[in-house]
């Protein structure tokens, strides 16, 4: 077959070939992927779709197996459509990875066609099965436990086999488990250790204490898996804890008891008294097991440190003070006592302590006063208790016992041993005349005796002084008698003395003053006389009177308080008128005759004689002629005739005598006098007597010569043995009245009067005679009795009463009287019965009480605003229609019963203020001169005051007014009842003003008007404050990570404005710096550290360059967190430099200083032994886990140990042989870009096998932690070595091995107590490390240990102590600007809340010892001006500055105190002073860069102006001009004297370094200066061209005035001293300068250095010894370059006054005795020119003085600033005193220095 048969062939069998694929076979898309892949998660729902495949044309779908049969069976196909088929989940997928052997590989082939493979098709589908972590941890073999005892050591593996089991696929994160402990107070004691096996084991990290509370844990400990998220399980571990009965440490005894006696006397010296215990203080352990050192410590924190106590050592308790039982509140000291293990504190035991104070007698008793003084009335009965004297002894029990024992002469007065109570025991000795006071002394008698011997202190004793008070017991008496005669003639003249009375009363007082008064005339005729109250005079009333005698009743009474007391005496005084001349004195009613019983007892009063005589000196003296004798006598002074033998042994019957008067000298006269003596009718002989006859009659008053009554009922005329009887009547005061007819009839003579005398006694005698001639009498004793008739009227003792009552009182109100209304009736029994009755005008308001004589309101209606006074009569009537009048005037006060009523609201006009007033209000509203319509219809606002935000503080809004109808307490006062801080009211005017920042929105003002009287009212004014709206946000805050930046923009700022100029008003931050761009964007540069400042906080400030008021905004900057910190170990025991290779890290060259842990087993533990555990910490924080720290141990050693890599405990993975291990242990932080830190473990492990490698010491690492500045020497701990060398040693000596710290510690060589011997000082050395070296030597005398080197620095006979010093407050907060003042100005514009200054302390001291809160001391006035933040010391305005003016000066001071401010707290103060700044201070900088490019370099500015003028240049503000500029004010700061400098001197500076300065500021575009801030459109720059001009002039202007003054040489010496006299010399004001020859001022005198010394602060122009001073104002500034620079050195100089406190200048001395010049001027002077450097009155302080120190001494008086031992200088000239406008006297200096 040839070729072409061969080609044909194979043509067609491909054809062929093809035909059967198309017609039998399928095909899949794409042709070439016969591969896909997928992957499912072991969760996917059965059903559903795996993925869809396109196949077409298809037949004989089928899914075949590959690797497993199985495959097959977790999938099934659907058909979508003719092209697409879905391939779906069949089975579930999550028995295939969740087993011990997971299937993680599902392959199937899908096939298609027919089943010869060369013509069919197929797609092989690869399924991956994801695992999930769908299944949490289980714990196997819960629940877990175990018993331990209490001295388990530390690292012992406690419970073992914990282990969970995760049922996801394993060796993955989602079955990987891991186990942590819950977080409680158990997981502090142990910690989980994980083995090789995956089970968890609990192993103890701290000791135990059964006694402190260990006595069950129950550890909540979670399995956690790896996934994510992940899934956990928790069981609970029961630790139950036993105690170790031999551990137990405990006392002898639960309580002890003692006591002790209290001192006497007390000193107040400290003293060491032990307190004896019975049995002593111990606490021990029971079977003395352990080695213990046991310290004791009282815990007891009732009583000082002083009082007691307790020997660490020997438990011995001593008393270190002076104890006064009395002074304690309880005799029982209750103390605890705590002794401790100082081998393992935890061991603790309590005692409770009892120690008595026994009392002793060391106080007598104490009275309660020094002295007593009372006063009682006389006459009160016995038993009346007087006074209670009181004493009181501190003494307890029986030595507190007394008695109380009365000392009194009178024994008048008694007491109570008991209570001391004094009382009346002879109330008879009472009698004031007789004795007016008592003296007594009461003595307190102790029980038991007083410590002190009674010889030199005696018992306590008070004194008692008794006063009596008078009683008016006593009547007057007349003197000689009652009865008095007085002769006078018929023309005396009215007033002309009569003759006078004299009665006598021994009471006291008013009880004893005696009154006079005629009582009544038995004639009627008491008118005709008048008498002297006070002094008995009596004389005549009226003239003539007829001749004849007149009798009066003269009545002398008392004048006690009580008129119910009132005593009186009457006196009969008979006045003879005569016509003749009286030349001699006679006898008064002379010839006498008397009547006398027979049977009256001797002593009888018979009568008297008596002469009308002024004489003193007159004697009386009876003649008779009788041999026999006379039964009497005449009284030599009285003339009183008495009875002085029995009359019955003499026979007369009548005695006839003459009466002699003489007075011994010139005057003699005589007159008769008989005397009867009468005998009884039924007596026949003389001895016989019969009692009187007693008669009673009753007569009508008023009736004369009616008879009253018969005496006899007997006819005489038939009596042959007697004669008729002669009726005589005896009585010589009332027989004038009465008269007796011959048969015996009584008649009155007058008519009687029985209101002057209600009852007569009469004794009349019937006289007869027998035929004998013996007389016999009859005596009749009549009583008459007048009886009443209605003859008075009522009266009433004043004519006019005024009373007042209160307005709206209540019925039944009293009305108070200047006196009561007294009536009274002189009538009796009816005819004294009367009523009262109000008449008048508003009588019938009232009613009056006739019993009482109170006037009562009877309505309800008494207001004073309708009538305020009543004018009313008073009419009493009696019966008898008898009536009298008096006068009432009763006024109505005032009470305050009106409640204010609001008038007017006046509101000032402002702009953008609106004021709408209420449609229910009628009060007034008026808008300056506008009165407001009422268009509000709102019933409780009374009106709307909408203001604009921008409204200062200080400022007036609106003004109140109210009135109060009322008379008194009218006075109103304003309140805001409820309001903000931003508003004040002033309480008197009424005046509503802005005192605060306003906020935006409405406030409620409720204004009360309140009256003095307490009564209120209120309206409501509601204040709408509208907002300036500038900012979108009241507060932008920024997100930028932590790093180091260059003009980084961090946010921009949207406002509604497009044209805003921006300034950051508060850049206090050095390092970053803030700036903010004109569109309103803010960079930062700098360094942003989270870890040193989280936050920043900024204040934005904005300006339409439109106008109007800027807006502020605050700004909070906060930094990210970036992980650029790697983990810190803490906690090792030091650090070495090792090499990379030494601790098994690759990639790392050079030494690495490496912290090292150690850590040493006494003998090789099992695995899982805790061998320590390592701590790093991480300062980032914790986003994105970069402060997460995780360990991991790297190098050879991390084949014998493990770490849990969260705790960072390290147990052994292996039985550990002896010897040394060294391992790496890395710790990493869990951050975006890794950050790791490693560290080196030594573990030593002994050898059980050899003796040599075992440590001695049972610990070798200790860290301890003790109190800075403790007291020392002090226990810290003791070493113990183990009880294997313990027990073979036969002694052991201890030492410190030197170093940097030994010097401070020492050791007992014997038992290994470490004693702190120096006091440390955490600031300056935080850490004292030690090491101890322990030598034993056994009992042959060899040592039993020998030292061999080892790898690292800590021997086996060697233990390193670390003690790390506690912080205390030990230390004062330091400003930072040290002895500086703070210097700051404000604008009188600056508004609430703007940023003033910082002040800054710090304190070395650590944590809340260095935490420091700023106050401002005290309450100065400049609280209501500035706050203080108290955590960052900025310094904001709170109150508003235009209404002070220019260069007023605000000092204050700030304290700083630590411990956040506590109390106790130390703390530092500084000094502030705030200047108000006006022009003279500023200068206008001019640049010619925008204000943007400028704020980037404010710091270059200030230091290079500061470095250039020598004064602290500080930026007031920066503005922009429409030159496209930058204005800049600056103002500046003497350093030396903190003092504002001058804008003219700080120009003046300038001037003289211009090059300097340009230099500085060339990239700025220096333009000039000017003195005076220039508007934005015109900079005036000052430049040295016009100074130059001007100073030629001057010199020109020099020169012609030294040719003038050659020419006139002569005349000028001749009148130099004159013209001196008329120039001023002025001293300038801020800065000194070396020239030393005058130059011209501006006013054309001359200015000359002065060199002047201070007086004291309160001469404000005072100046400091050696500084440079001119005078006057300048006028070329050239002179003035050749000044100072501010920071060259001087003393102290004046600047401009603070205007709050101005000080009157320093006088002038002149001495003409003196005419030395001295070099220095006592009293500097101040001119008021307008020159550029005027010195006005200020005041200055150093610096280094407290601001309230300087206030003091500025307001401290002092008229002799000038008398200081320099004088002035040339002052005996007194031509060189100058007087300047000011009237500031001036003081002349020497112009040379």
């Amino acid at each position: 077959m040839g070729p072409n048969a061969v080609s044909l062939s194979a043509i067609i069998t491909i054809v062929a070939i093809t035909s059967v694929a198309t017609a039998n076979g399928c095909q899949f898309y794409p042709i070439d992927n016969h591969f896909r892949f997928i992957r499912l998660s072991e969760t996917t729902p059965v059903g559903s779709e795996v993925m869809q495949i396109e196949v077409h044309p298809r037949r004989n779908l089928s899914l075949q197996p590959i690797d497993s049969h199985d495959d097959v069976a977790y999938f099934k196909f659907r058909t979508i459509n003719r092209t697409t088929i879905s391939l779906r989940l069949a089975r579930s997928l999550d028995d295939l990875v969740d087993r011990p052997n997971p299937i993680e590989l599902l392959k199937v082939k899908l096939v298609c066609g027919v089943e010869d493979v060369s013509v069919s098709s197929s797609v092989v589908i690869t399924t991956f099965v994801d695992d999930v972590n769908d299944n949490s941890p289980y714990f196997v073999n819960s629940p877990y436990g175990a018993d331990i005892s209490e001295t388990t050591p530390i690292g012992t593996t406690v419970v073992r086999g914990i282990k969970a089991l995760d049922a996801d696929k394993p060796s993955t994160p989602n079955s990987e488990v891991r186990y942590l402990i819950a977080a409680s107070k158990s997981q502090a004691k142990f910690s989980l250790v994980m083995d090789a096996n995956g089970s968890a084991a609990v192993v103890l990290k701290e000791p135990l204490n059964f006694d402190g509370g260990d006595e069950q844990f129950l550890l909540e400990v979670y399995a956690k898996d790896e996934g994510s998220p992940s899934r956990n399980a928790s069981t609970v571990v029961d630790v139950r804890v036993k105690r170790d009965e031999s551990r137990v440490l405990k006392f002898t005894s639960e309580v002890y008891h003692s006591q002790f006696k209290e001192h006497f006397p007390i000193t107040g010296k400290r003293i060491l008294q032990e307190i004896p215990f019975n049995p002593p203080i111990h606490a021990f352990y029971d079977n003395n097991a352990l080695n213990a050192s046991i310290r004791y410590s009282l815990t007891t924190p009732d009583f000082d440190d002083d009082v007691f106590h307790i020997d660490q050592l020997s438990a011995r308790v001593f008393l270190d003070k002076e104890i006064d039982a009395d002074l304690l509140p309880s005799n029982i000291f209750l103390l605890k006592i705590q002794a401790t293990d100082m081998n393992n504190p935890s061991k603790t035991a309590l005692a409770e302590v009892e120690i008595e104070a026994i009392d002793v007698n060391d106080n007598q008793p104490k009275f309660e006063v020094d002295s007593y003084n009372v006063s009682v009335y006389e006459n009160i009965p016995n038993g009346y208790n007087v006074l209670r004297v009181v004493a009181t002894d501190l003494d307890q029990g029986d030595n507190g016992e007394f008695v109380y024992h009365l000392v009194d002469p009178s024994q008048a007065f008694t007491i109570d041993g008991k209570t001391g109570w004094i009382t009346v025991r002879n109330h008879t000795k009472l009698d004031r005349e007789q004795k007016s006071s008592f003296s007594l002394r009461v003595y307190a008698r102790e029980k038991i005796p007083f410590v002190m011997q009674q010889k030199e202190t005696g018992d306590a004793f008070v004194s008692v002084e008794i006063t009596l008070l008078d009683v008016n017991d006593n009547s007057p008496t007349f003197v000689p008698n009652n009865q008095y005669s007085f002769k006078t003639r018929i023309d005396s003249p009215i007033g002309a003395t009569i003759g006078k009375v004299e009665a006598i009363d021994p009471d006291d007082g008013d009880n004893g003053r005696v009154v006079y008064r005629i009582s009544y005339s038995p004639n009627n005729e008491s008118e005709l006389f008048a008498i002297n109250p006070d002094t008995g005079e009596v004389f005549a009333n009226e003239v003539p009177i007829n001749p004849g005698k007149h009798t009066i009743i003269v009545n002398a009474s008392d004048q006690p308080i009580d008129p119910k007391e009132m005593k009186y005496s009457l006196a009969v005084v008979t006045i003879t008128i005569v016509t003749e001349e009286v030349i001699n004195p006679d006898f008064v009613n002379a010839p006498y005759e008397f009547w006398v019983g027979s049977d009256v007892p001797v002593g009888t009063s018979v009568g008297q004689v008596r002469i009308v005589s002024e004489n003193p000196s007159i004697d009386y003296d009876l003649l008779h002629t009788y041999q026999e004798g006379v039964p009497f006598a005449v009284e030599e002074k009285t003339g009183t005739i008495s009875v002085v033998e029995v009359i019955s042994n003499f026979d007369r019957t009548d005695y006839e005598f003459e009466a002699v008067a003489t007075d011994n000298r010139n005057l003699i006269i005589s007159t008769n006098v008989t005397i009867h003596i009468v005998y009884s009718d039924s007596s026949q002989t003389l001895t016989k007597t019969v009692d009187p006859i007693s008669l009673v009659f009753r007569v009508r008053e008023n009736l004369p010569g009616v008879a009253i009554g018969r005496l006899w009922n007997v006819d005489f005329s038939n009596s042959s043995t007697m004669s008729k009887p002669n009726f005589i009547v005896a009585d010589p005061d009332d027989g004038e009245l009465f008269t007796v007819s011959e048969d015996g009839v009584l008649y009155t003579k007058s008519g009687l009067d029985r209101e002057t005398k209600e009852s007569f006694k009469l004794t009349v005698i019937a006289d007869r005679k027998t035929k004998t001639g013996i007389h016999h009498a009859t005596i009749f004793q009549i009583r008459i009795i007048v009886d009443d008739e209605n003859d008075n009227a009522p009266e009433f003792q004043k004519t006019h009463y005024e009373g007042s009552v209160l307005e709206n009182c209540d019925v039944g109100t009293l009305v108070e009287l200047n006196a009561p209304v007294r009536t009274i009736d002189r009538d009796m029994g009816s005819n004294a019965m009367f009523s009262l009755k109000l008449n008048g005008e508003g009588s019938e308001m009232f009613t009056i009480n006739k019993e009482t004589g109170d006037v009562i309101v009877s309505e309800p209606m008494i207001d004073r605003e309708v009538k305020d006074t009543y004018s009313l009569k008073i009419v009493a009537t009696d019966r008898g229609n008898l009536s009298s009048e008096a006068y009432l005037t009763i006024r109505v006060t005032d009470l305050n019963d009106n409640v204010p009523v609001f008038k007017r609201i006046t509101v000032y006009t402002k702009d953008k203020l609106r004021v709408a007033a209420s449609t229910k209000s009628n009060i007034s509203v008026t808008l300056g001169d506008y009165s407001i319509p009422h268009r509000l219809d709102n019933a409780t606002t009374t009106a709307v005051v909408w203001l604009p935000e921008t409204i200062q503080p200080g400022t007036p809004i609106l003004a109140v007014n109210a009135e109060d109808a009322d008379s008194t307490g009218s006075i109103i006062t304003y309140k805001l009842a409820r309001s903000g801080m931003e508003f004040a009211i002033h309480p008197i005017s009424g005046q509503l003003s802005v005192v605060g920042q306003l906020k935006i929105g409405g406030q409620e003002l409720n204004v009360t008007a309140e009256d003095e009287g307490g009564l209120i009212t209120w309206i409501l004014i509601i204040v709408f404050v509208e907002e300036d709206i500038l900012f979108e946000k009241k507060l932008y805050e920024f997100w930028v990570p932590e790093g180091a930046y260059k003009h980084h923009e961090i946010g921009c700022i949207t406002t509604e404005e497009t044209s805003v100029v921006y300034s950051l008003t508060k850049k206090s931050y050095r390092n970053p710096t803030f700036v903010m761009t004109d569109v309103g964007c803010l960079l930062v540069s700098g360094d942003l550290d989270r870890e040193t400042r989280e936050s920043f906080d900024l204040r934005l400030t904005g300006k339409r360059k439109s106008g109007g008021n800027p807006s502020t905004v605050d700004i909070v900057v906060k930094l990210l967190d970036v992980n650029d910190n790697a983990p810190q170990f803490r906690n090792h025991h030091r650090v070495r430099k090792l090499s990379a290779d030494e601790i098994g890290l690759k990639g790392f060259e050079g030494e690495l200083t490496v912290p090292v842990y150690e850590a040493t087993l006494a003998e090789a533990g099992t695995v899982g032994t805790m061998i320590t555990r390592i701590v790093a910490e991480d300062p980032d924080g914790p986003e994105d886990g970069n402060s997460v720290v995780t360990y991991s141990l790297f190098g050879p050693g991390s084949a014998f140990f493990d770490i849990d890599h969260v705790t960072g405990v390290v147990t052994s993975k292996i039985p550990l042989q002896g010897g040394i291990y060294n391992v790496t242990v890395v710790a990493s932080d869990s951050g975006f870009s890794r950050k790791d830190n490693a560290a080196l473990l030594i573990v030593s492990v002994a050898d059980k096998n050899s003796g040599v490698e075992e440590p001695l010491l049972e610990l070798r690492y200790f860290e301890v932690e003790v109190e800075e500045n403790c007291l020392v020497p002090l226990e810290i701990l003791k070493l113990n070595v183990t009880s294997r060398f313990r027990r073979s040693a036969s002694s052991v000596n201890y030492s410190i091995i030197p170093s940097e710290n030994s010097e401070s510690f020492e050791i007992d060589s014997k038992n290994g107590n470490v004693y702190l011997i120096e006091s440390p000082d955490r600031e300056s050395t935080p850490t004292l490390t030690v090491m101890v070296r322990v030598e034993v030597t056994g009992r042959k005398g060899k040592s039993t240990y020998m030292v061999h080197p080892v790898a690292h620095d800590i021997a086996l006979n060697e233990a390193r102590i670390v003690l790390r010093i506690i912080d205390q407050n030990d230390n004062s907060p330091v400003f930072t600007n040290e002895s500086m003042p703070v210097i700051a100005a404000v604008s009188p514009l600056t508004g609430y809340g703007t940023p003033v200054a910082t002040v800054q302390a710090v304190d070395p001291d650590l944590d809340i010892n260095s935490a420091i809160r700023y106050t401002i001391v005290g309450d100065p006035v400049e609280k209501r001006y500035f706050n203080v933040d108290e955590h960052t010391g900025l310094i904001r305005t709170v109150g508003g500055f235009n209404q002070l003016l220019n260069n007023t000066v605000f000092g204050f001071d700030i304290r700083a105190t630590d411990k956040a401010g506590a109390p106790n707290g130390r703390s530092a103060i500084t000094n502030v002073f705030v200047y108000i700044l006006d022009d003279q201070k500023i200068i206008t900088l001019a640049l010619g860069k925008q204000p943007s490019v400028v704020e980037k370099n404010t710091d270059v500015i200030t230091s290079s102006m500061t470095n250039i003028t020598g004064c602290m240049v500080k930026i007031w503000r920066i503005d922009s001009n429409t030159n496209n500029m930058t204005d800049i004010q600056l103002y500046a700061v003497d350093p030396i004297t903190n003092a504002l400098a001058d804008s003219d001197l700080l120009m003046n500076l300038m001037l003289d370094h211009q090059d300097e300065i340009n230099h500085e500021l060339k990239p700025l575009q220096f333009i000039g200066f000017s003195r005076i801030p220039k508007s934005h459109n015109d900079v005036v720059v000052e430049n040295s061209l016009s100074l130059y001009t001007t100073f030629e002039l001057l010199t020109v202007l020099f020169g012609f005035i030294i040719f003038m003054g050659a020419i006139t040489g002569v005349t000028c010496v001749c009148t130099g001293r004159k013209r001196e006299k008329n120039k001023t010399i002025t001293s300038y004001g801020n800065f000194g300068f070396h020239e030393r020859s005058p130059f011209t001022l501006s006013n054309g005198s001359l200015a000359r250095l002065s060199t002047c010394e201070p007086r004291s602060l309160q001469n404000p122009t005072s100046f400091m010894e050696g500084s440079l001073l001119y005078g006057g104002a300048v006028t070329n500034p050239k002179h003035l370059r050749r000044g100072l620079r501010c920071n060259q050195s001087r003393s102290l100089i004046p600047v401009e006054p603070p205007i709050t406190h101005l000080r009157p200048q320093c006088g002038t001395r002149s001495d003409h005795h003196d005419n030395l010049q001295n070099d220095c001027c006592s009293c500097s002077s101040a001119t008021g020119s307008t020159g550029t450097a005027s010195l006005t009155e200020s005041f200055v302080m150093k610096s280094s003085d407290n601001f309230e120190d300087s206030l003091r001494s500025i307001e401290r008086p002092n008229n002799n600033n000038c008398q200081r031992h320099h004088r002035c200088c040339n002052e005996d000239d007194p031509n060189k005193m100058q007087t300047n406008n000011s009237n500031i006297k001036v003081c002349k200096c020497p112009l040379a220095l």
